[in-house]
């Protein structure tokens, strides 16, 4: 019979001289091995070998590679946008356009923060072993990449913290989820080591437009070109809308254009590594959340509900959640780039001083068929997805803080864009899906009616399943636009 004692040895996986020592800790040589595992291309005294397979670049990387190599950038640059939408990927992409740039690979440095033998480590200890694995003082030239900021605590800080610590190095990082709210650009940041800046690129999920320029060509990822003309015909439109539902249930995300069948894609590859992660990991985690079931009760209400009106008491009786956490809930799921809240105005254009009533829109209406699965075209929720998807293009393309939506007792504009200077009203969108606005006798007259109240030279679009042209109301004009042809053309706009 075995000894007791030799049995617990055999099950701890140790020897029995072993017996009594201590456990052994997380080594500098341990750390090292990983650096060194993450970094093959330390071994090469050359880019050649530098390659990464992924999916074909989108613009936004390259776009970003070029901004990480330009000399004049003198602070951090961060990717920044929801779990799923290829920051990663465009950390690697940029790293190997760094290498071929003429960098050497010794002077290039990926981290993964979620890597588990990284925890406990700041940034500087981090950079530090970098340095000293080649010997270099610091005010050397680097490229240090850190992946998952949001493992670090206060990673954006510290990021801007090691700015002024190494001045001549270039810091690159990614970011899933950030409270306060990012907002793209330049950003002042207070931390521990003094004042600091970081430039914020976000990174939105696919546009329907990088959506057609993947599905149609295989490799290269090269995309249709602003202005280009898709076909306006009846059978045009009817195959036009067949990609946009594809894209609507399955292309918001890389991951759905790279599944070989439409099943492995948001319900296998963003449902459970997405908002698993994100809602009952992630938030969790960084943002203090307690409940992750309340917070992952909220996000299928709002996302049930997107592109409706919300308030804060209605919300909190649908979720049983308080008013002050939900709140919270709401700005940590705006932070990790799953939601956005849109203003409301007044009929006279006007916005209100207390926001009690706002609309809320997923960043992508894939998000939808993760949680839900897909939605038919000819379902009573398609619309919902429909206006959800015009309203992703706005945020993909820099008109996020531009949108607002007019609401008043007995009529609603769904979308409307701002002026940039004076914020009076600009563009005014009713979307149509059905018809039954086109085919009314009073038709659009609530759009029209809003627009003579506040600017009526704003242009008036109408957003339709298959229907196009001009028209004109109430002395006015209005143009009727298919909502996935005026998608595309959103999607190729320049942020």
């Amino acid at each position: 019979m075995v000894d007791k004692h030799i049995r617990l040895s055999l099950f701890c996986g140790c020897a029995g001289e072993r017996d009594g020592d201590p456990l052994e800790h997380i080594a500098a040589s341990d750390i090292l091995r990983r650096l060194e595992f993450d970094n093959p291309w330390w071994a090469f005294r050359s880019g050649t070998r530098v390659r990464f397979r992924h999916p074909p670049q989108r613009g936004f990387a390259r776009d970003f590679a070029a901004r990480a190599l330009d000399a004049a950038l003198d602070v951090p640059l961060i990717a920044a946008g929801p779990p799923g939408a290829g920051k990663t990927i465009v950390l690697r992409q940029t790293l190997a356009a760094v290498v071929r740039a003429g960098i050497s690979p010794i002077r290039i440095a990926y981290l993964s923060l979620g890597a588990p033998v990284f925890s406990g480590e700041d940034l500087a200890a981090l950079a530090d072993r970098v340095l000293d694995r080649f010997a270099y003082g610091r005010d050397e030239k680097v490229f240090l990449f850190f992946d998952d900021l949001d493992y670090a605590a206060d990673g954006v800080g510290q990021l801007a913290a090691l700015q002024t610590r190494l001045p001549n190095a270039r810091l690159i990082a990614s970011l899933s989820s950030g409270a306060p709210r990012l907002t793209p650009g330049r950003a002042e940041i207070a931390n521990d080591g003094g004042a600091g800046a970081v430039e914020v690129r976000i990174l939105p999920p696919l546009s329907f437009a990088e959506f057609m320029g993947f599905r149609r060509t295989d490799a290269g990822g090269v995309l249709p070109e602003a202005g280009s003309s898709l076909p306006l015909d009846a059978a045009g439109i009817a195959a036009l809308n067949a990609e946009f539902a594809r894209y609507v249930a399955f292309g918001g995300f890389p991951s759905g254009i790279a599944a070989k069948r439409e099943d492995e894609s948001p319900p296998a590859l963003v449902r459970d590594a997405l908002l698993h992660d994100v809602l009952h990991r992630d938030l969790a985690a960084f943002a203090g959340v307690i409940e992750p079931r309340e917070l992952g009760r909220l996000f299928a209400v709002l996302a049930r509900n997107t592109g409706g009106e919300a308030a804060i008491e209605d919300l909190a009786k649908a979720t049983g959640v308080a008013k002050n956490t939900l709140r919270k809930y709401l700005d940590f799921l705006e932070g990790a780039f799953l939601i956005r809240r849109v203003p409301r105005l007044n009929r006279d254009g006007r916005p209100f001083q207390r926001q009690v009533l706002f609309k809320v829109y997923l960043t992508s209406p894939t998000l939808y068929t993760a949680l839900f699965g897909p939605v038919a075209p000819d379902s009573p929720d398609y619309p919902r997805l429909v206006e959800t998807a015009v309203a992703a293009q706005c945020f993909a393309t820099g008109l996020a803080d531009r949108l607002a939506y007019a609401s008043w007792k007995g009529g609603m504009v769904d979308l409307v864009l701002l002026d940039k200077p004076d914020g009076r009203p600009e563009q005014l969108f009713q979307f149509d899906w059905s018809g039954a606005v086109a085919a009314s006798d009073n038709g659009p007259d609530t759009m029209v009616n809003f627009a003579v109240r506040t600017n009526p030279d704003a242009r008036m679009t109408l957003l339709t399943q298959n229907r196009g042209g001009p028209a004109r109301r109430g002395g006015l004009d209005l143009t009727l636009v298919p909502a996935a042809l005026y998608a595309y053309w959103l999607g190729t706009r320049k942020g």
